[in-house]
Order: C-alpha cells, then structure tokens, then sequence
C-alpha cells in the first residue's frame, strides 16, 4: 500500500488556511475590541512576526521535498 507525498502538503496547506482565517479573526477582534494600548499592539506585533517567521520558514522548508515521491507502508 503506497500514497503520495502530495497528500502530506494538501493537509499542511488546509491547516495553514485555518490558521490564517482564524489568525485573522484573533487581530479583527483585537483591535475592534481590545482596549487600545502599548501592551496589547506590542502583542499583536509579536504574535504576527512569529506566525509569519514560522510560515515563512515552513514554507523553505517544504519548498525543497520532491512531492511527486510515495510513500510505501506494506
């Protein structure tokens, strides 16, 4: 029984759909309505530099596997 690695990619990429969707209902509702201070924008900032660090180095990650390859479990 073999699947293809392709499959292992189309699941990072929902994953990193939800995480964008609902990352951007978490700085919506920050900002609309969280109390607009030094604290709660320098928490935004750091939650988005890190998310973008950790999707951008996901992604040159990934970037360099061969997706057309298999995987044979029997």
């Amino acid at each position: 029984m073999e699947f293809p690695l392709s499959l292992l990619l189309i699941f990072y990429l929902v994953m990193a759909g939800l995480f964008v969707i609902f990352s951007i209902f978490l700085v919506y509702h920050a900002l609309r309505f969280g109390v607009a201070t030094r604290v709660n924008i320098f928490t935004l900032v750091i939650y988005l530099a890190g998310s973008l660090f950790m999707l951008v180095g996901s992604y040159i990650y990934i970037a360099g596997i061969d997706w057309g390859q298999s995987i044979i479990l029997f």
